[in-house]
């Protein structure tokens, strides 16, 4: 009987972890390449990166690291932007506009 109550108290609890991991996992950064605003949101499952409010690049799935890809004109020109997500134990992000990077500000998560 207390292994049965030992057991279920570690499983509610490696379950908790598991969810406030991933919880904590939604981010949204935002950056400026030369008149546009380039936006990228991190969910759960769900990577997406926006310029201007339209989407460029998503990607779906559940993984420590994502690369995102897209070439959009910005200013008459096309650019070549990557965004990088992830880490092992907090989540960050990289963005370079045709290799050159770009300062991101976290913003709060938007549902």
């Amino acid at each position: 009987m207390i292994t049965c109550a030992l057991f279920f108290l570690m499983a509610v609890l490696w379950f908790g972890l598991m969810a406030a991991l991933l919880w904590s996992a939604r981010k949204v950064w935002e950056g400026e390449v030369g008149p546009s605003r380039v936006r990228v949101r991190n969910s759960v499952f769900n990577e997406q990166m926006f310029v201007d409010g339209v989407l460029v690049a998503q990607q779906s799935g559940l993984s420590f690291f994502v690369d995102l890809r897209a070439q959009t004109p910005i200013g008459g020109q096309p650019v070549n932007l990557h965004a990088h997500i992830g880490g092992w134990f907090s989540v960050d992000c990289t963005l370079t506009a045709d290799g050159r990077p770009v300062p991101l500000l976290q913003l709060p998560f938007d549902q």
